[in-house]
């Protein structure tokens, strides 16, 4: 049992298939309208003094040890485990290929909740914006999916985008897909990373409430799917049928917790929780700027595009590092979770980003987000971009079956940001 592991979680279980679940509807397959911008609406609600989080036991959820390659409390770059199996370690090839490419430092950080710091940014106290996020997420709910665009002008977007944001951190499970890529500019062309010429999809399920976790990636022809704790292995083409890798570390989560949900934001949290969560964020000024918002139809169904800014040089970070993106990893770590809580941040601590978030008014959760990080320097030079599909159903079952040599695909295209 590794440290901090709970005595029932399923993790310590060695043998026993777990009961299959449905596979997911089917997705659908937008193709991108141009929209009309609004502009964002000052919010009715002013800043009310947060309300302490209730106080509740959080499950212990997964092994507590690092990501392979990866010391505590750094955020160096991780480095390949050694294995036996075929040239190409699929998990390991999320954070080799894709994160360590074209010289990114400091790519991940298995954020340690030991000393929580404080996220209050620089105003030295912490207001909850409850109310003004609350009553964007009732004009969502009240429009019933079929929101207007004079509907959605009246809606502050700040408001409106930590709403969802908020609800997505309690939903109990979530399924995301991602595509990772590199490009020299934001809205580039997709260009090889220096280190290989692969090109990287993974699908990582999670269920915060009972530590169930899937997780299936394709690596350009070379296929691999968790089937209940054991890595399966396979070419698209047919030249390895599926075999079975008893050696590999693969299927281990703590050796993918880094494709678990977004990047930014978490799951199975309580109301109480989520908007602590988002309050934290919400009061390190300067960090997240919703620049704009509008309405698109894909596939016959509306959709909320919120096109938002991540301030690379807001000062949020232990040691006053200059931080963005590890902002967020900053006020989750004032939840103080247990450390087995599986959250990471992408990109470095330091990266900006440039992100649209694309929202269903009938579901009030995302569907879909493509994020491009800033580079931190000069000479590390290219955009790391991924797009993200999210599904908050249950967990898809994974299974593997002579002729079933189906790499991953998103059916979202890219998007400009």
């Amino acid at each position: 049992m590794e440290p901090g592991q709970a005595p029932n979680s399923p993790f310590n279980q060695q043998s026993g298939d777990p009961t299959p679940l449905p596979t997911p509807g089917q997705s659908i397959t937008p193709t991108p309208t141009p929209y009309q911008a609004v502009p964002e609406q000052p919010s009715t609600a002013a800043p009310q003094p947060a309300s302490p989080m209730a106080q509740q036991a959080a499950p212990q959820l997964f092994p507590s040890n690092p990501v392979v390659g990866q010391q505590p409390n750094s955020a160096v770059p991780m480095v390949p485990a050694s294995s036996p199996k075929k040239g190409k370690n699929l998990v390991i090839a999320v954070v080799v290929v894709v994160l360590v490419a074209a010289g990114a430092v400091g790519v991940l950080l298995l954020l340690n909740k030991k000393k929580p710091q404080s996220s209050t940014g620089s105003t030295g106290t912490t207001q909850s914006y409850a109310s003004g996020e609350n009553t964007a997420l009732t004009a969502l709910q009240h429009d019933g999916g079929s929101l207007s665009a004079s509907s959605l002008a009246s809606i502050n977007a700040t408001d409106l985008f930590y709403s969802v944001f908020r609800n997505a951190s309690e939903q109990p499970t979530v399924t995301t897909t991602t595509n990772f890529y590199w490009t020299p500019q934001v809205n580039g062309t997709p260009i090889k990373s220096s280190s290989s010429d692969a090109t990287l999809v993974t699908q990582a399920g999670y269920n915060y409430k009972n530590a169930q976790f899937t997780f299936q990636a394709n690596l350009d022809g070379d296929l691999e799917r968790c089937v209940n704790g054991v890595e399966y292995d396979a070419s698209t083409d047919g030249s390895l049928p599926w075999t079975k890798d008893e050696l590999s570390i693969d299927c281990q989560i703590a050796n993918t917790t880094a494709t678990i949900n977004d990047g930014l934001n978490t799951g199975g949290l309580s109301a109480a929780q989520g908007q602590k969560f988002v309050d934290a964020i919400r009061n390190i000024k300067g960090l997240l700027t919703v620049t704009k918002s509008g309405l698109v139809t894909e596939q016959g169904a509306p959709y909320i595009r919120l096109d938002v800014s991540v301030d690379a040089k807001t000062d949020c970070y232990p040691n006053s590092v200059p931080s963005g993106i590890g902002c967020f990893g900053t006020a989750f770590r004032g939840l103080n979770l247990p450390e087995s809580w599986p959250y990471v941040t992408q990109a470095s601590i330091a990266s900006g980003a440039k992100l649209a978030y694309f929202v269903s008014p009938k579901t009030q959760l995302p569907a879909y987000m493509q994020v491009a990080f800033t580079p931190v320097t000069a000479s590390e030079g290219n955009w790391s971009n991924q797009q993200i599909e999210y599904n908050f159903g249950q967990l898809p079952a994974i299974q593997v079956a002579d002729g079933d040599l189906n790499a991953l695909a998103l059916s979202w295209p890219v998007i400009q940001l």
